[in-house]
């Protein structure tokens, strides 16, 4: 699961500080910055105060305890220290070469001190730990990664004084979660501390709406399959018992994606008890949660939690019936199908498939280090799935991993154990992306070969920020270009040395998984190319990576602009010529 958050929180000036900020000094650059070691990170007690509050309200919302995490708690103290020293114009970014500097942006600052995982921020401009998950949960978008069960790992730094500031870090190493509870519901039932008033964040998930309103109360889905909010049957009712009126709201950034939202129109009254109404449908079947709470102030930083009323039990939800082909695979792969392919094939979500509607082809292959020497995999459009080894342990996050099949159609080499190859067919002249036949001037693999990095060679210099203006033709010649669109590099992957662009990076926020374990590492850079797309050509940027081919074409529909490409396929046609 991708789970990247770029929001921003401003409390307002005028408030009181109470603590000094431990900060972090001088200039760092990414390659001298040491490994985060528990043994070497003692939290403070500001630390220790925020992570309480955070597993204070995740243990009210019935949401398991997160850590602190040594990693985060130095990548969250350095950027506070690089707002206190710089302001807040780049807010969750950073500019190298400036004081402070430790991290172009939250994913490279989290691996610059040892972090493996994936991981999201929140900011506030208060600089106390408390008061700053205070007035985090009384928002939407800042709301709901606090109470993400995924993440189980947090760091969180500050500063005072005139760019005050808190840094919350949120990371997960888990490529594979199971959400329970499935739904958050926030307040909880009876919760008698619930703020009265909202005055907006960015990104405001809502429209045409005039702050301040009252204090949003939300359903967040993390369950398999797709929620959606029956409106009309959704109310709050005031304090006399009558409805109140309201603005209801669908999250529509990642961060608020699969968040429900209904809040009052104008701030509640303090000190009063409110009921609210939501239905929903979860993969078709609806479901009714009634509750109550009460407006109050918050408790005491420290307060013991108290325990929570009886929370309505869901209805249990269908399960997504598998396609014929991944439906005879082993139960890993048809789980992994569900939980990342099972909405688009049950309810038709308007976003690419990542691996396909079904199997294609399964198939035994040799594979050096596999059982007798052979391994099973299945073909679907757009991946292979691989067990290499049945008798491991089959929850492990890798026991089904996806081949690097654009690695072997670029080098002409089948992989057939850990470190042992043998040629393959010939040249993989098959078109990479757009229609595989009838089009004449896009690349194909053997084209990118030219381009890629196939034995940690032909790196590329960070070019995070600027604009993509590389073009590639069919014979692999790279030129400038004027791209028909701005996109921009949003990252940089150190290990070959490749840029990402923005568009591909937004677009892994909403994987199911890390998008390492999805596609991979980047293989070249992206390129701009001519591609016939149902029979018309097109300005096509394609980017290969080791497991996936990315594509995004600015001609489509939004949610149709980033594709993955059909790798499965197209290994097909070039090894089996089927």
């Amino acid at each position: 699961m991708q789970l990247q958050n770029k929001t921003f929180f401003w409390l307002g000036q005028g408030l009181t500080t109470l603590v000094f900020a431990l900060l972090l000094s001088g200039v760092f650059t990414p390659g001298s910055l040491p490994a985060a070691r528990a043994e070497d990170v003692t939290p403070t007690a500001e630390q220790q105060r925020a992570l309480d509050r955070i597993n204070y309200y995740r243990s009210l919302a019935g949401v398991p305890p997160a850590r602190l995490n040594p990693a985060l708690m130095q990548a969250a103290s350095g950027h506070a220290n690089y707002v206190k020293l710089n302001g807040w114009g780049e807010v969750h970014n950073e500019t190298a070469g400036k004081p402070g500097y430790v991290g172009a942006d939250m994913q490279s600052r989290a691996r610059n001190f040892g972090y493996t995982g994936w991981v999201n921020e929140d900011m506030s401009g208060i600089g106390e730990p408390v008061a700053a998950v205070d007035g985090l949960m009384n928002t939407v978008s800042h709301r709901t990664p606090i109470l993400e069960p995924a993440y189980t790992d947090i760091g969180y730094g500050f500063a005072t004084g005139k760019n005050a500031v808190d840094v919350i870090a949120f990371g997960t190493t888990k490529a594979n979660y199971v959400y329970n509870p499935p739904v958050i519901q926030w307040p909880p039932n009876d919760f008698a501390s619930f703020g009265t008033t909202f005055w907006g964040e960015s990104p405001n998930i809502f429209s045409g709406v005039s702050f301040p309103i009252g204090n949003p109360v939300t359903l967040t889905y993390r369950g398999t399959g797709k929620m959606e909010l029956v409106a009309e049957e959704s109310q709050l009712l005031g304090p006399d018992g009558n409805k109140v009126d309201t603005v209801i709201a669908i999250g529509n950034t990642y961060t608020t994606r699969a968040t429900f939202v209904i809040a009052a129109r104008k701030p509640m009254v303090k000190n009063q008890p409110y009921t609210v109404t939501m239905t929903y449908k979860i993969n078709g079947q609806k479901e009714s949660r009634t509750w109550s709470f009460k407006t109050g102030p918050l408790p005491a930083a420290g307060s013991p939690t108290p325990a929570p009323s009886p929370t309505p039990t869901p209805t249990p939800t269908p399960v997504t019936p598998l396609p014929a082909g991944v439906a005879k695979a082993p139960v890993a792969i048809g789980d992994l199908w569900r939980k990342v392919d099972g909405t688009v094939g049950q309810t038709g979500s308007s976003r690419t498939w990542l691996y396909g509607p079904d199997v294609n082809r399964a198939a035994l292959e040799n594979y050096t280090e596999s059982t007798k020497g052979q391994r099973n995999v299945w073909y679907f459009d757009k991946a292979r799935l691989e067990i290499n080894q049945p008798g491991a342990d089959a929850k492990s996050d890798w026991y089904v991993t996806s081949g690097l099949l654009p690695e072997e159609l670029m080098s002409n080499k089948i992989q057939v154990g850990d470190n042992n190859f043998i040629p393959g067919p010939g040249a993989a002249q098959v078109v990479i992306a757009g229609d595989v036949t009838n089009n004449p001037n896009a690349p194909t693999y053997q084209t990118f070969s030219k381009v890629a990095s196939l034995n940690n060679d032909r790196r590329a210099a960070n070019r995070v920020g600027q604009v993509v203006q590389e073009a590639l033709n069919v014979s692999g010649q790279v030129s400038q270009v004027k791209p028909p669109v701005a996109v921009k590099y949003g990252y940089y992957e150190p290990t070959l040395g490749h840029n990402i662009p923005e568009v591909f990076m937004t677009s892994f926020k909403t994987l199911p998984r890390e998008w390492l374990f999805i596609v991979g590492l980047p293989l070249s850079e992206p390129y701009w190319t001519k591609a016939k797309v149902k029979g018309i050509e097109q300005d096509v940027l394609v980017q290969v990576f080791e497991r996936r081919v990315l594509t995004f074409t600015p001609s489509n529909a939004p949610e149709w602009r980033v594709e993955m490409g059909n790798v499965g396929l197209h290994y097909r046609l070039w090894r089996y010529n089927q």
